[in-house]
């Protein structure tokens, strides 16, 4: 009865982030739960303080009882969200109703190492403390995303290739420095988690989502029945994979369609494992500018590239039918990218199954990705994983 109980309180509070104020009737039937029971869960999160009660109404020209809108408590807590990525590196204190009151870019040089990275993050939190404009007692937890090899249950970071962190245990001194819980997720997966919450919990509890992530490395997470496949924690895995055999060699895929190899395509042979994450990201957008512009060259490699990922997809694919493949990270703006992905994919999933496969091209960042796995890891953990 429990489980029931914390699994219904978690869909409620799920369906009050999506939808800001949402009426006892509403939350009835679009979540098929009695009155008894959406009364009774309401007036605990209202007496908790998470949840707000607005003025009665009458709804429309009905007769009968007066409604009352729910809402979450903006001054019920905050949560702390953490991205840092080669192209995102952010620190954001939001409220549980999604407003968020501070945000500041975690500076080049704090990301030298993860002792670095965590005490920026730290003394942020610490200075915001200090200064009143937070309440820590009201800091219900954080979470961060960063673009490498994860496990999950401890958020033990084992690699992270662009930054050169590796097998640091940035979960539990995070957790340490902060105070509260901390939440680790590599990006691929926190950007899935991000796209099964914005399909509803109406749809299809069945649905199966591909997210494949394209910036300066590669990296993928798989959904099946609305929940993530978890593969320890690597989402670069899908780089390794085969691509094509060329003069008796073989090819992975991120050898031909990461956002690393597209520059050394354009660049010749030179080694960006000598270069900052800084200037690498730079170069990259310049080079996606260039597609955009109908630059022959850019837009050549970018299509190729495309090509051959959209190849690769349906071979990967193919055995678990995805409803839909999301196209996310820094390379899906290159738009001829994204022609070579879908097109490929079209023509070779005709006759097929995979042919009704939907793609989306992500337009979520990657800190309002993290804010949502926060808010949703501390008021709908029954969901969220």
């Amino acid at each position: 009865m429990d489980d029931i109980r914390t699994t219904n309180r978690a869909r409620i509070l799920e369906l009050l982030l999506q939808r800001d104020t949402v009426s006892r009737k509403e939350l009835s039937q679009r979540l098929d739960l009695t009155n008894a029971t959406i009364s009774r869960i309401t007036k605990e999160l209202i007496a908790e303080g998470v949840c707000c009660e607005g003025k009665s109404y009458q709804s429309g020209n009905q007769l009968g009882r007066h409604q009352t809108d729910i809402f979450i408590n903006p001054e019920g807590g905050f949560v702390i969200a953490i991205c840092i990525s080669a192209f995102s590196r952010i620190i954001t204190i939001t409220d549980i109703s999604g407003k968020t009151h501070h945000e500041a870019k975690i500076p080049l040089q704090a990301v030298k190492s993860p002792k670095s990275a965590i005490e920026f993050i730290s003394n942020y939190v610490e200075e915001l403390t200090k200064n009143g404009a937070l309440n820590r007692k009201k800091v219900l937890g954080a979470a961060l995303a960063i673009a490498g090899s994860i496990n999950i249950e401890t958020g033990y970071l084992k690699q992270a290739p662009l930054l050169k962190w590796r097998n640091y245990p940035f979960g539990e001194h995070l957790t340490e420095r902060l105070g509260c819980p901390v939440r680790v997720e590599n990006i691929a997966d926190t950007l899935c988690l991000n796209y099964l919450e914005r399909t509803g919990l109406e749809d299809d509890p069945y649905m199966n989502i591909f997210l494949i992530h394209v910036a300066v490395g590669m990296g993928a997470s798989l959904a099946i029945d609305r929940r993530i496949v978890r593969k320890r924690g690597n989402e670069g895995l899908i780089g390794k994979t085969p691509a094509l055999w060329h003069s008796d060699k073989l090819i992975r895929l991120d050898e031909i369609s990461s956002g690393e190899a597209i520059l050394q395509r354009l660049e010749g042979t030179r080694n960006l494992s000598n270069d900052t994450h800084s200037n690498i990201t730079k170069r990259f957008q310049s080079a996606v500018d260039s597609c955009n512009k109908n630059s022959v060259l850019e837009k050549e490699i970018f299509l190729e590239a495309g090509k051959t990922l959209g190849a690769s997809l349906m071979a990967l694919t193919v055995t678990f039918s995805p409803d839909i493949i999301v196209l996310a990270g820094p390379a899906v703006a290159a738009e001829a990218f994204c022609e070579g992905i879908t097109n490929t994919y079209r023509e070779i999933s005709k006759g097929t199954d995979a042919e009704t496969t939907k793609f989306l091209i992500n337009k979520t960042s990657y800190i309002e990705a993290t804010i949502n796995l926060a808010l949703r890891e501390y008021l709908c953990a029954d969901i969220v994983r």
